[in-house]
């Protein structure tokens, strides 16, 4: 029981750093570029720029860099890249960009805590699967998984604004 606690409790600390936001936040401009300038890829962009400005993303958005890239997973890291999937679908367009500015979450406001998150995550779930497709293929970013996957329930409960979940 003790070891869930902890689990929770490191979740709860990444909930919490960004849950608090300053009344009248506006989305912070995105820098947002296509790997090829594919037009599906301009398309993406101009929709992530549509949504920027429909929706209040402050909350949301650690890094404003973006790549839109025709054939790539999505990833977070270096940049945060997005694929095509989802061009006719804002709200899961939305959510995939929640959920890679996610991983961005653990990565820079909690990259102290990381180390032990882990050790909670794996001993709370020791037997997780992380080859594809049930995980990404590696040890440590399947587990932060768990947590990257709680804060987009998170935003889906708190926001109301939209219905991805």
């Amino acid at each position: 029981m003790t070891k869930r606690r902890d689990v929770k409790a490191a979740a709860t600390v990444a909930i919490v750093g960004l849950s608090a936001v300053p009344l009248f936040a506006e989305t912070p401009k995105l820098n947002i570029k296509t790997k090829h300038g594919f037009p599906m890829e301009e398309q993406r962009k101009q929709q992530m720029e549509r949504l920027a400005k429909q929706y209040d993303l402050k909350k949301y958005t650690i890094t404003r860099d973006m790549v839109i890239e025709r054939g790539a997973m999505n990833h977070s890291y270096p940049v945060l890249t997005l694929n095509l999937r989802f061009l006719d679908n804002d709200d899961l367009a939305l959510s995939a960009y929640v959920h890679e500015q996610g991983h961005w979450v653990l990565r820079e406001r909690y990259r102290a805590d990381n180390p032990r998150l882990f050790e909670d995550l794996h001993s709370a779930f020791p037997n997780l699967e992380i080859q594809q497709p049930e995980g990404d293929g590696e040890l440590k970013s399947s587990y932060f998984h768990i947590a990257v996957c709680m804060l987009d329930r998170l935003f889906c409960i708190s926001a109301n604004e939209w219905k991805a979940c």
